[in-house]
């Protein structure tokens, strides 16, 4: 059985409420995919419902039910090796300098 992959360079996340679809996830397919994720999840459920559309991106030709599945192993696996969203803002978190190695001097 040959399982078509969909590798993509980029794709988009943007966050919306979806009250009206009824939904807390949306892949939407195109040059640039886009995965829109309702913002009133928590932290448990977006992760989840972040891979579920991203395997429908990647793997477009497996049903609900074994994308459902992998959904689950998956976030599992992660949330239980305690991967974590970040609640912040891009320029929010600090980013380290690098520093270059001076010559060591030697004292006489």
């Amino acid at each position: 059985m040959k399982v078509r992959i969909n590798i993509r360079k980029t794709i988009r996340l943007r966050d919306r409420k979806m009250g009206r679809e009824a939904a807390v996830g949306m892949a939407h397919y195109g040059v640039v995919p886009l995965i829109e994720l309702d913002p009133r999840q928590g932290q448990k459920e977006r992760l989840g419902t972040l891979l579920h559309e991203l395997l429908h991106i990647v793997f477009p030709d497996l049903d609900e039910e074994q994308t459902i599945l992998c959904e689950q192993q998956i976030a599992s696996v992660l949330w239980n090796d305690r991967w974590r969203r970040i609640e912040a803002d891009i320029e929010e978190i600090p980013v380290k300098k690098t520093i270059k190695p001076t010559k060591p001097t030697t004292q006489s």
